[in-house]
């Protein structure tokens, strides 16, 4: 895994975003105000200083997800519950720092590791530009039963979830093994209007028992083991709901990007992943920064004729960058597809007023925070008012995942001076 700098070496609080499934704070600092943290030389003296750089710039963008569980008797309901503040993994944590991270140009890999409903720690590729098949691990779709992508499973354990929890407490049905009793995500759907996320399945159920906990799964290749194996990413406990055999056992999570921060790119790439392709091969339309629609390949079947090459530099000059802008409300800068102007947008394509150069990302977890973060050079004085995270997709295209405005007159940074900018994911 791209561990990225330790803690001690990186400002906290620069960015902070809640990731999937918990309230989002867009924040520099821990109260709820931008800031940047600004190292500048002192001249020719041996030592630099550091200053913190604020202002009225606070910005919460919300982020939750909720789950709805309902047992239907014949088409009648008979039982429900739902859950909001749906509790995330560490395996989801440690997938998300592994996808999101940079590939450096020597062609290292990011890998991360999660823990199988064995109880098995197993590492995995996030990036890899590499031909060779090992590499080509969460993105591999098998073309035999169980298929790569998403699942839903309930159990009868009532214990709280915990971050570290690798299986259900009780899964149900009893006596069956994950492969059994797991069932396929249905295609989810995405909203650009609300930025919600939906995906679920159903259960018919096999006998009775009560039911009071539910986890959400993917199924995903094992580097060099030529196998798919299955991880919890979500999981949450709730007031038992008795069921009977033949009832019908419905699961449905609703991921909420609240924030119109949070660009339509993103939305549809997590869409896709969620997904359970059932052996095929698949693909979404993102909007690169030119405005051109690209595809981009998301499951590719088998390891075999399919090595993890979705990754390419692009105009980023890495795979995975942060970029600062100057936009404002008056600079008429903003790309056509952002007729709302400045402010952010879900279906911006870029920045208003790209500034300075694209920044590789660096990478790091520290349950229960997931954060990018790129060193930028500012040679000349600039003041920001806009930020945002892009990834780059096996082409000559760069893609706008999240863009951040800022209130007020922005954050002015003197010349000679490199700005850290941090996107911590917060899912406390």
């Amino acid at each position: 895994m791209n561990q990225g700098n330790s803690e001690s070496k990186i400002r906290r609080g620069s960015f902070k975003f809640a990731a999937v499934l918990l309230a989002v704070v867009l924040a520099l600092s821990s109260v709820g105000v931008y800031e940047f943290v600004l190292s500048r030389s002192a001249g020719s003296a041996p030592q630099s200083t550091s200053a913190a750089l604020s202002g009225a710039l606070g910005q919460n963008i919300s982020l939750s997800a909720q789950l709805s569980v309902k047992v239907y008797n014949h088409g009648t309901l008979v039982g429900s519950a739902t859950v909001n503040g749906d509790l995330v993994m560490n395996n989801f944590m440690n997938w998300l720092q592994g996808w999101m991270v940079y590939e450096t140009p020597s062609g290292a890999a990011s890998t991360f590791v999660m823990t199988d409903t064995s109880g098995t720690a197993r590492m995995l590729y996030g990036r890899d530009s590499s031909s060779t098949t090992a590499t080509c691990t969460w993105a591999c779709e098998n073309t035999v039963p169980p298929y790569a992508g998403g699942y839903i499973g309930v159990g009868t354990g009532t214990t709280a979830p915990a971050r570290t929890d690798s299986k259900l407490g009780a899964l149900y049905p009893a006596g069956e093994t994950y492969t059994q009793a797991l069932v396929p995500v249905q295609p989810p759907t995405y909203d650009p209007s609300t930025g919600n996320i939906v995906f679920g399945g159903a259960i018919i159920a096999g006998g009775s028992a009560t039911i009071s906990e539910a986890g959400y799964f993917e199924n995903w290749y094992l580097t060099g083991f030529a196998v798919w194996d299955t991880f919890m990413m979500f999981h949450d406990t709730f007031a038992g709901i008795a069921v009977s055999a033949g009832n019908t056992i419905s699961v449905q999570y609703t991921v909420q990007l609240g924030s119109v921060a949070y660009n339509n790119n993103l939305g549809i790439l997590l869409t896709a992943i969620f997904a359970n392709t059932l052996g095929a091969p698949s693909s979404v339309k993102l909007t690169a920064t030119t405005g051109a629609p690209v595809s981009v390949a998301v499951y590719y079947v088998s390891p075999l004729a399919a090595p993890r090459v979705d990754l390419g530099s692009s105009a980023t000059g890495s795979d995975s960058a942060i970029r600062i802008g100057t936009g404002s409300a008056n600079s008429g800068g903003c790309p056509t597809a952002n007729p709302g102007g400045f402010p952010a947008a879900r279906n911006a394509i870029d920045l208003c007023v790209p500034a300075l150069t694209y920044t590789q990302v660096n990478s790091f977890v520290i349950s229960p925070y997931v954060a990018v973060t790129s060193v930028i050079p500012v040679i000349a004085p600039t003041t920001f008012t806009e930020a945002g995270y892009y990834q780059s997709f096996d082409s000559a295209y760069s893609f706008l995942l999240i863009r951040s405005t800022f209130s007020g007159s922005g954050v002015a940074v003197p010349a000679d001076s490199s700005l850290t900018v941090t996107y911590e994911m917060s899912m406390g």
